[in-house]
């Protein structure tokens, strides 16, 4: 059980609020099961669950999720919002005005030093969720050292990009562009 406290809320205005709950949890199949009250309406109660798989990322080299943040910056300080050095606020919608020109991703690479090469590539593409095509102009690689885990934090210039429905897709290749 964890009780979330809103901010104190003045004169009808709502501003948003964020909180992060980080778990460790062992590679396995689980449901997952939520259940949210209203602890000032207990009658509020509502809820939801959903069967989740939690890959083993140390047997051989694989990516996280991509994190699509509101904002981020680089920080030392630890608390729920920071991940590898990164104090990442959530962007909790799928809906990217014409006004925003660039979209700060995070992910981690896990295990890439087993691909068994001194250098590493991660390259992130946009796809057209439509047409399943690639926008070439938006498809950029990284060089990097392998390591045991990389956190990757980038910002993706979105300025050029049309109006549509779109994925980003990350790749991890040796040198020679094997995936």
């Amino acid at each position: 059980a964890y009780i979330l406290e809103s901010p104190l809320i003045k004169d009808s205005v709502i501003d948003d609020f964020y909180e992060v709950k980080r778990f460790v949890i062992e590679p396995g199949d689980y449901d997952l099961r939520i259940e949210l009250t209203d602890l000032n309406n207990p009658k509020s109660k509502t809820g939801g669950k959903q069967k989740i798989k939690i890959d083993d990322f140390k047997i051989s080299p694989s990516i996280s999720d991509i994190e699509v943040a509101e904002y981020a910056y680089e920080s030392d300080i630890e608390n729920n919002f920071v991940k590898s050095g990164f104090h990442i606020i959530p962007l909790i919608s799928n809906f990217y005005p014409t006004d925003l020109t660039k979209i700060p991703a995070y992910f981690e690479v896990y295990n890439s030093d087993k691909i068994g090469d001194s250098i590493v590539g991660i390259i992130q593409k946009i796809i057209n969720v439509d047409t399943d095509e690639e926008l070439e102009d938006f498809a950029n690689i990284t060089r990097v050292k392998p390591a045991t885990v990389l956190p990757f934090f980038k910002k993706m210039d979105i300025s050029k990009l049309p109006t549509g429905n779109y994925r980003m897709e990350v790749i991890l290749t040796d040198r020679k562009l094997n995936t």
